[in-house]
């Protein structure tokens, strides 16, 4: 051990990562100690913090100043963190120092201050949450510190209340399990049982033995029934005699954590009806109950329940605080002054100190202008910040402002002549646009905001709106820039001061209803009547879908009938809150009023009310109210929008927050996903410090689920560590294969295998990872190398789990398209259609990282070809795909089903890719598994964005449909055969029922717009699902369309072959061993 009393730091030009060196070798630590000693120490990669204290206190003895020291537990080290530079306080000493890896290897000495477990639980919740919470107490920002209270109040009161069930719900609450709607199974899996009798697999474990035994029982038996019938049956052989077995044991579903529990029949368990459609056997296991592990329990203390009631008066304050707001306050709505704001400067930008910059300014609702553009007089750069002090008066008078109005600017360089592409004509000048950023008008707490605001701005993105003079973002975030580093400038301006003593605010609900009664009596009180004709005219509006552009008389009418639409089209209430005038408080008010008594939408409907065009937070409470009766099954399906929707929620506080957080603290499935939705966003700043909050709050309130979560946390990271130290290092050519792959099984081997077991798989909770299995891992053939995972289930009873690991991809739209595969397979199944859809699991994890579901027993499409075929020209050969399954289903029963399966799923993504506009169908991107079912892999291009060579589509049908297939389905006999008409008719029927819910096709997809999907980014993305729809149709014009696509399709095909031809060609298809 070298120890010196003072540091010399050498200046070096470029800073080296200790961490990427030699995996085998000690690594020198140097550690500041607390007496001001700086002391280097050699010790191994995987020493723990404990082990190296207790090295560097063994040599300090022999340092000066030793006795100035106290205990060493008295002490905990500090870092900086390599992956996120902020400063760390390492509490827990069992990690391994390769675990932390400090940058620079650099640890100090640090005496520890306050609550030792409150830090160790604040240190696990950055870890989890990829932020110190100290940030957050950075911001020093009070709807920041209230959010946090009130979210912390509010889960602990969920939680408390938790406590009080029964130990069943509180298993179903830990380890959830998949319920259909309906215990009567439908027609196409009663085909498949016989004798309605449903056999089920047994096992029970003891002592030195276990057996396994098959039973037949009825599919309307429940749990404790079939626990029963097996003691009756089973109980003396095994040594089960007690006549109490049912209160004891619980039937388990093998390789999962999910247990058959509750009053429901086993023909609702989503488990079993997977099972019967796959013609598989439900395999079970018995269980003593005293296995199952639940979490410890909270004690309940009357100090939940009163936190509970303050959290809840949060958004709603009491008579007293109402009545002193009021005696400090004056309402915006008292005021006729117009609104007038003072633009004070905005900091130095990144261009020539001699350009003239303006700035462009309007006042917004959702992306309805209120007000007319104002700009700005031209300045220059002076002491560092371009100076203004100039006032901008609106034509919009501040009694008439909606609640959630917002102010949006835009800082953009004038030139007398077009410098570059980017700048663009307005009036008689070229502008380019350089910065933007919004803010609402008032704060979180219904106050205009009066002292002058500093805003950190948002670079303005290069390819959006080039030709337009209108500049602002008035879909954008309301959040400023969280990386002023990252920012262009900021911007300083200020509100009008309207009051010289009292605090303006907006007025409360009671206020605005009483103008509105008022507002009512000098108008007689009465309303009209709709008409038939303008019934039938008002049902035609609302039939149309989201996208649909109200013409001015539409809104009217809308408008003028608002009472019928409330009493006899309720779902018309996403049209009829777009005629609303925002800039009239009159209609305001008005509309405001229907809103009390409006009837509840259904969930499908209510959706959309959560999307971008409806910021009134009134109108999206309305909309949670509609989904707290969805049930688990639905909500994990719109998930994915919802949490987007999060990002046009105007303030952190808000319904749809404190909806998906009580949600998830009852149902740990949806937690875990919604830990994963929100984590894997935080990468990106405009919805990073939301979720991040949201994060805390949950984790915090579930201590148990965040020890599970960080080490998910931490073994993805160590996988993208493995993943950049393997593309780094070997270049992949044929020779550097097996190289590659030894590589990745030593780094795996090696320090990665402690941290995958007993660890819940990221993607499927229900699964829990043993050891991994190194030799069974591999990298894919493919330009970002993703990883093959293999892992021991923890239940002996299950098989292994696969997984892929991808790092450099963006699997956002995989997500979403899988996603809409599921609803879309749930849709079909409500109307009696099994199309043996796999929407496989797919999950980002963060920023261009993510996870993949391994489907087993499946090939490409190309390599079967290939194997059948051996050439290229193997893409014309029809009877190569038949020829492979006949190799897995050898008898005529095998291979007959292995057709139907074939034929049924084929239907379905036929219909599902033409919808969706799933581009780039080349033979690599199509699976097939082993009993025949089809599916698509890999959706980098929707919506009709076709690859294009030299200016032309490569891609020239409407879905891919090849004499290959069509050979399986008919069983080699020709295109009129029974076979194929029946396949034909099987698209056409699922077509049909999309068409049906295209308006919701269509709002889920404009849910999305706010993720920043490269082929999803503005509402003429979503013209092409209007288009695959036909909604402007009859059913019978509609039909007869299909019909000309599906045609078109088949007699096209040669073209997907010649396709698939040069793919072959172009690319070795198998994957290495």
């Amino acid at each position: 051990i070298e120890c010196s009393p003072y540091a010399n730091i050498e200046v070096v030009n470029e800073v080296q990562n200790c961490w990427d060196q030699d995996v085998d070798s000690d690594i020198a630590v140097d550690i500041l100690m607390p007496n001001g000693y700086f002391m280097t120490i050699s010790v191994n990669r995987y020493a723990t913090l404990h082990q190296i204290k207790e090295e560097v206190w063994e040599g300090a003895q022999n340092c000066p100043l030793f006795s100035l020291l106290k205990d060493s537990d008295a002490y905990v080290f500090q870092c900086v963190n390599s992956y996120t530079g902020n400063k760390d306080e390492l509490v827990e000493e069992d990690r391994m120092l390769f675990d932390v890896r400090p940058f620079q290897a650099f640890l100090r000495l640090a005496e520890k201050e306050g609550d030792v477990e409150e830090k160790k639980q604040n240190s696990r919740l950055g870890n989890a949450i990829g932020q110190s919470l100290e940030e957050f107490d950075e911001q020093n920002d009070s709807e920041i510190n209230d959010f946090r209270k009130q979210m912390r109040q509010f889960c602990e009161s969920v939680c408390a209340e938790l406590e009080l069930e029964s130990w069943e719900k509180r298993v179903l609450r830990q380890y959830p399990v998949s319920m259909e709607s309906s215990p009567k199974l439908p027609t196409y899996l009663q085909k498949k049982i016989f004798d309605d009798n449903l056999v089920v697999a047994i096992s029970i474990g003891q002592q030195c033995s276990e057996s396994t035994f098959k039973i037949s029982v009825s599919p309307s038996l429940k749990p404790e029934e079939l626990l029963d019938l097996v003691l009756q049956k089973k109980g003396p052989s095994i040594g089960l005699y007690d006549n109490h077995i049912t209160q004891s044991h619980v039937l388990k579903v093998c390789g999962l954590e999910e247990y058959l529990i509750g009053i429901c029949p086993l023909s609702q368990y989503r488990y079993i009806r997977e099972c019967i459609s796959s013609d598989k056997t439900p395999e079970l296991v018995l269980v003593s109950r005293d296995k199952v592990l639940l979490e410890a329990s909270v004690v309940k203390t009357e100090k939940n329940y009163i936190e509970r009631q303050r959290s809840h008066s949060f958004t709603n304050d009491s008579v007293t605080l109402q009545k002193l707001k009021k005696s400090v306050t004056v309402s915006a709505w008292t005021i006729d002054d117009p609104i007038a704001i003072t633009l004070h400067f905005v900091g130095k930008l990144d261009c020539d100190i001699k350009s003239k910059i303006a700035v462009q300014c309007a006042i917004y609702y959702s992306d309805e202008s209120l007000t007319s553009i104002i700009h700005s007089t031209e300045k220059c750069l002076e002491e560092e910040k371009y100076h203004w002090n100039e006032t901008f008066s609106f034509e919009l008078e501040l009694h008439h402002l909606p609640r959630m109005a917002k102010l949006c600017f835009c800082i953009y360089e004038v030139s007398p002549t077009q410098k570059n592409g980017r700048f663009r004509k307005c009036q008689d000048k070229f502008v380019c646009p350089i910065a933007w950023v919004n803010t609402t008008v008032f704060d979180y707490k219904d106050n205009l905001k009066s002292t002058p605001i500093t805003l950190s701005t948002w670079s303005y993105p290069q390819e959006i709106d080039e030709n337009s003079a209108v500049m602002m973002r008035p879909l954008g975030t309301i959040a400023q820039n969280p990386n002023p580093k990252n920012s262009p400038g900021p911007l300083c301006f200020s509100f009008k001061k309207y009051h010289t003593t009292f605090q303006v605010v907006y007025p409360n609900t009671s206020e605005i209803l009483e103008y509105a009664k008022e507002e009512t009596s000098l108008t007689n009180g009465s309303m009209p009547q709709a008409s038939k004709s303008y019934l039938q005219q008002l049902r035609q509006i609302c039939e149309k879908d989201s996208l649909y552009q109200l013409h001015e008389q539409d809104k009217q009418l809308m408008w003028f009938l608002r009472n019928d639409c409330c009493e006899q089209l309720p779902n018309s209430l996403p049209k009829l809150l777009r005629c609303v005038k925002w800039n009239d408080r009159r209609e305001i008010a008005q509309m405001t009023q229907l809103m009390e008594v409006w009837p509840q939408l259904t969930p499908y409907k209510a959706l959309e009310l959560l999307d971008y065009a409806y910021p009134d937070s009134r109108v999206r409470s309305f909309a949670v109210k509609c989904l707290e009766k969805i049930t688990d099954e639905e909500l994990s399906l719109y998930l994915l929008q919802l949490v987007q929707a999060l990002k046009h929620e105007s303030y952190l506080q808000n319904s749809l927050v404190e909806f998906l957080l009580e949600r998830a603290l009852k149902n740990r499935h949806i937690g875990h996903r919604l830990f994963w939705l929100l984590r894997s966003e935080t990468d990106f700043p405009e919805a990073s410090l939301r979720f991040r909050l949201i994060l805390e709050a949950y984790c915090r309130s579930l201590p148990s689920h965040l020890e599970s979560l960080e080490k998910q946390v931490e073994a993805l990271r160590k996988l993208r560590s493995a993943n950049n130290d393997v593309m780094g290092k070997v270049y992949v050519k044929k020779e550097g294969r097996e190289k590659l792959k030894s590589k990745i099984q030593k780094l795996l081997g090696k320090s990665h295998k402690n941290p995958f077991c007993n660890l819940h798989n990221p993607l499927d909770p229900r699964f829990k990872f043993g050891k991994i299995k190194i030799e069974k891992c591999k990298f894919l053939d493919s330009k970002m190398r993703p990883l093959w995972l293999a892992f021991e289930n923890i239940d002996t009873y299950g098989k292994d789990v696969f997984l892929i690991f991808k790092n450099g991809d963006d699997l956002r739209q995989d997500m979403l398209i899988l996603q809409m595969l599921r609803i879309m397979d749930r849709l079909w199944k409500d109307e009696g259609l099994d199309f043996r859809m796999i929407p496989y699991q797919c999950m980002a994890t963060g920023h261009k990282v993510g996870l993949i579901e391994v489907v087993p027993d499946s090939d490409t499409i190309a390599n079967i070809q290939k194997e059948k075929g051996f050439t290229a020209t193997s893409a014309f050969k029809k009877g190569s795909i038949l020829s492979w399954l006949k190799d897995h289903n050898p008898d005529d029963m095998s291979l007959s089903k292995a057709a139907e399966e074939f034929t049924l799923s084929c239907a379905g993504y036929c219909v599902a890719t033409y919808v969706l506009g799933v581009a780039d169908r080349h033979s690599d991107n199509i699976m097939i598994k082993t009993n025949g079912q089809l599916f698509h892999i890999d959706f980098g291009h929707i919506l009709g964005k076709f690859k294009e060579k030299f200016g032309i589509k490569r891609e020239r049908v409407p879905f891919v449909l090849t004499h290959d297939f069509v050979y399986i389905i008919t069983k080699g006999h020709t295109q009129k055969s029974q076979e194929f008409t029946k396949f034909q008719q099987y698209c056409e029927r699922a077509f049909m029922i999309l068409r049906r819910w295209g308006p919701l096709v269509i709002s889920l997809f404009a849910m999305m717009l706010s993720t920043g999907i490269p082929e999803l980014s503005s509402e003429k993305d979503l013209d092409y699902l209007r288009e695959t729809l036909v909604l402007d149709m009859s059913d019978n014009d509609a039909l007869k369309h299909f019909r000309l696509k599906f045609d078109e399709a088949l007699k096209n095909s040669w073209k997907t072959s010649a396709n698939w031809m040069a793919h072959n060609w172009a690319k070795d298809n198998k994957m290495s061993d």
